[in-house]
Order: C-alpha cells, then sequence, then structure tokens
C-alpha cells in the first residue's frame, strides 16, 4: 500500500519530537575540577583519627557531580591516610575511610588528586598536643647541702611527649623536716633524702623526682680528686687537690682544715700506713711520690718515682706498690729503691689486694686488661681484656670475686683466681671511683660523666639507689660509721650513707 507524502512527514515528525524529549539534558562531560566540600576541622588532637573526615567533590563542565572518578589521596606532615584510592559516588563526592595525625605537633595537609587529568585541590588541618599526661621535674642544682638551695623547673607533655609550655605545676615535698618548699625552691632544713611531687594545676596530672640534702665539705680547691680517712683520737680527711699540686688535711668532725701540704704535680691517690703515722700521695705528671707525717700534715720526704697514679701498702707497710704510667712497681718504703716491677703500657689506674697481702688485681684504663699479680715476686699470673677504660678494683674475699670499674659504662666481676668472667653488670655511666661497704653488701661506684653516686646491692647486681653529688665525682673513702666520702673534681667533698 502506498503511503501518501502527508503521512511520512507526519511519522518523521513523530520521530524528530521523541528523539527531542528523551535527551532534554546535556551530555555529561570528564572532570572539569575537584574542590572540597567540607574542609577538615581546625584542629585535630595528635594521634587521633580527624573526625568529621573531609569531602571533596569532582564536577563536570556543567559544575554536576561525576561518579566513579578514582581520587588518590596522600597526606602530609607525618599524618598517615586509607585507602590510598577511592572513587567518587554518584554525586560526585568522594573522602578517605580514615585520616590520622600524626604523633607530633604541625600541620597536615590532605591532597585529593584526579590522576586521569592531574587535577589536585587539599585540605589542611593542625595536629595540636593533647591534655597533660606526663611531668619531668628536675632541680638545679640536682642536690644541696645545708647553705644552699635549688630551683625545680618542670616539663609537661600530653601521652605522645609533646610539650605543654603553659601548664603550670604545683610542688610539694614527702619530708618538710629534710626540705621545704617555697614556689619553686627547695629549702633545706637537714641532711636526708625527699621526694618531691609536681601536680599540673587543674589536673591530678603528677610527676616526682627523687632529691638529697648532702653533707659537703667546700672549702676545697684544686679539684679534689683522692680521698682518704685517718683514724684515732683526732681524726682526719686527707685529699688531694690535683692543679694545685697538695694534700688537704681537714679535721674529720669540723671539717676544718688543719694544713696543707705540697705534693708532686697532679696528686690523685693517697695510701696511709696501718699505724696512720705516714701517707704517701702520688704525682701522676711529676717525678716523685710524697711522703707525708701524720697527724700534723708536714712534708717529710720524696720517693723518686716518675708517673705514679694508685698506691697500696703491704700489709706490714714494708712494700709500696705502685700503679703507674706504663706499668707497675714495687718499692720498699725503707729506702724508696725499686724492688720489682714490670711494664705493661699504658696506664695502672686501679688495684686491689687480697686481706694476707699475696695477690694483686690490678686494672689498665688504656689497654683494657685487668691483671692478677703475685705480690711477693711482682708477676703477673693471669690478665683478661675487659675493653673500655677499668678503673677501680675491689676485692670481695668472702666469694673470691673482683669487681672492676669501667669508665666506658659498666662493671665487670671476675673470679679472683683466674679472672673469669662472673657477670657484667651495665649501665652504670662513668664507673670511676669504687668501694665496697664494711659489711660486703653494698658496692658504691662514683661516675665521672652523670655526677652519680650508684649503690649496687653486690649480690644481686642491681642498683638499688642513686645519688645526685653533682660535678664529676673521682675516688670514695669508707668512714667508720658506715658513710662515704667522695672527692669530686668541682671543688668539694660530699659525705653520705649508702
Amino acid at each position: 500500500m502506498k503511503r501518501s507524502l502527508g503521512s511520512i512527514l507526519i511519522a518523521a515528525a513523530s520521530i524528530t519530537g521523541g528523539g527531542c524529549n528523551s535527551s532534554s539534558e546535556p551530555r555529561l562531560t570528564g572532570p572539569a575540577s575537584i574542590s572540597v566540600e567540607a574542609p577538615a576541622p581546625a584542629s585535630v588532637t595528635v594521634g587521633t583519627p580527624v573526625a568529621p573526615l573531609p569531602v571533596f567533590v569532582v564536577l563536570d563542565s556543567s559544575n554536576r557531580g561525576l561518579p566513579n572518578v578514582m581520587v588518590a589521596f596522600t597526606a602530609t606532615g607525618g599524618s598517615q591516610v586509607t585507602p590510598l584510592t577511592a572513587v567518587t559516588d554518584k554525586k560526585g563526592r568522594v573522602s578517605p575511610n580514615s585520616w590520622v595525625m600524626p604523633a607530633h605537633v604541625g600541620s597536615a595537609f590532605l591532597i585529593a588528586t584526579i590522576p586521569a587529568t592531574g587535577l589536585t585541590v587539599s585540605t589542611s588541618t593542625a595536629s595540636v598536643a593533647g591534655p597533660p599526661a606526663k611531668v619531668i621535674i628536675t632541680a638545679n642544682p640536682p642536690s644541696i647541702s645545708l647553705t644552699e638551695t635549688a630551683t625545680l623547673s618542670s616539663v609537661v607533655t600530653d601521652a605522645q611527649q609533646n610539650p605543654l609550655p603553659l601548664a603550670s605545676v604545683t610542688y610539694s615535698s614527702s619530708n618538710s623536716a629534710v626540705a621545704s618548699i617555697s614556689g619553686d625552691k627547695i629549702i633545706p632544713h637537714a641532711t636526708g633524702d625527699v621526694v618531691i611531687t609536681g601536680v599540673v594545676t587543674g589536673t591530678t596530672v603528677s610527676g616526682t623526682l627523687g632529691f638529697s640534702v648532702l653533707e659537703r665539705v667546700s672549702n676545697l680547691s684544686g679539684r679534689p680528686f683522692g680521698i682518704a680517712y685517718l683514724g684515732g683520737q683526732s681524726p682526719e680527711l686527707l685529699v688531694t687537690e690535683l692543679d694545685v699540686n697538695s694534700l688537704a688535711v681537714l679535721n674529720a668532725s669540723t671539717y676544718a682544715p688543719l694544713s696543707t701540704v705540697p705534693t708532686s704535680a697532679t696528686p690523685t691517690d693517697i695510701a696511709i700506713n696501718s699505724s696512720g703515722t705516714i701517707a704517701y700521695v702520688t704525682g701522676v705528671d711529676g717525678p716523685s711520690i710524697t711522703v707525708v707525717t701524720l697527724p700534723a700534715g708536714t712534708s717529710q720526704q720524696t720517693i723518686a718515682e716518675a708517673g705514679a697514679a694508685r698506691l697500696l701498702l703491704s700489709p706490714d707497710g714494708s712494700r709500696l706498690y705502685v700503679g703507674k704510667t706504663g706499668g707497675f712497681d714495687v718499692l720498699s718504703t725503707s729506702t724508696g729503691a725499686r724492688i720489682a716491677g714490670f711494664s705493661t703500657g699504658g696506664q695502672i689506674n686501679g688495684m686491689a689486694m687480697s686481706a694476707d697481702g699475696s695477690t694483686l688485681w690490678l686494672s689498665n684504663d688504656f689497654t683494657g686488661k685487668v691483671y692478677r699479680v703475685n705480690a711477693s715476686t711482682a708477676t703477673i699470673t693471669d690478665s683478661a681484656a675487659v675493653g673500655g677504660a677499668p678503673q677501680e678494683v675491689v676485692y670481695h674475699a668472702a666469694s673470691g670475686t673482683v669487681y672492676v670499674a669501667n669508665e666506658s659504662g659498666w662493671i665487670d666481676a671476675l673470679e679472683g683466681t683466674h679472672l673469669g668472667t662472673v657477670r657484667r653488670i651495665g649501665n652504670i655511666s662513668g664507673a670511676f671511683g669504687m668501694r665496697l661497704t664494711a659489711d660486703g653488701n653494698k658496692l658504691v661506684v662514683a661516675s665521672t660523666f652523670s655526677g652519680l653516686l650508684y649503690i649496687l646491692d653486690r649480690a644481686n647486681a642491681v642498683v638499688t639507689k642513686t645519688v645526685t653529688v653533682g660535678g664529676s665525682p673521682r675516688r670514695i673513702a669508707l668512714l667508720p660509721d658506715g658513710r662515704v666520702a667522695i672527692a669530686s673534681e668541682a671543688g668539694y667533698v660530699t659525705l653520705l650513707t649508702p
């Protein structure tokens, strides 16, 4: 059947009209822009997730949201974002699942990029410190005598160790009879130990500091180094002073100076005979050992012996054992003549003796070696390489153990008979001077680097207490009442009960 021209035109018009109705909106184009629809909060606590998360939106050229567009995320400033890519929703919006702030304070940016086009946008936030979580208290100076005061200061941090400089702290003392608090000042009243507590104002967050009021002898000069105690009816403390090359003789009760004896250069050690009538004083940088009459404290004579650093007397007082630069010598105390000895290189700087005087143990702080020596023949019977810079040596007769302080940061416990290792006690910074308490239960160790005195339980090889004595503590003397006296290069002697 033939169709008329009119009917064809009507049909065509109908088709054309239907096509226009189905595409009344413009066709979507590719991504034309990416922007921030909802920015990040102005600040977020360190180490926590950002909430609410920022929202980005991808638009086409007609500013309509584009679905299914891949967007890549980059987090800066140490923050972390997951996932690294995501796809826009039907309205063109996209967010990561998580954006976590770093542990430190600072700015962090989240950058959103459309990889296909390179279009990018970012939002930022500030990573801010959290609430107070910790108080670290310090005192300057870290210990005091009865004539001094100390100033307290604190650093308050959040849980991530970020400082909170505007936080205020209130202090209190555990024993106001020993030391009281006035504002940020420690006021001493008696020798002893206290615990200072600092509480952050408006919180229950607190910290503590162990603090000591110490008995000190301060009328000294020239870097005190060696020290010895002389008993008897009028007890004395003898202290060597390095820079002025002298021996200070002090009343052991009042600490009043009794005399000053010139010595050979750089005196570092003192040995007193059993009758308390003679002291021998070394001179590391000098040519001789000084012989001092006691208790008067007058120079009697000298014994030619260059570079002497350490001294021990035989039980009968007839022999003077000398650790020195380059080796070890045995001298006659009656004539000053050299009886025997040997060379080692370096410097013998630690010496100990068995109770019967038959055996010596020596340390060499340059070679890192310890020697066992037959005292009668002055011959080495054993040696051990402990490394570091071994210093003071003490012998515990009941256990047969030799303890060697090492300035490199530890104490070696060695078998006295053949120097086999028993154990190494670590974390003893700058261990130099060392003594066993009279009961043999404690080791008292002076740290030249940290200004600390370590008290160790000898049997269990653990530090039970540390006391800040300040300066550079060197040698230690035992007093009959159980106290120890520590010479410090800072210009004083500290006395305390370990």
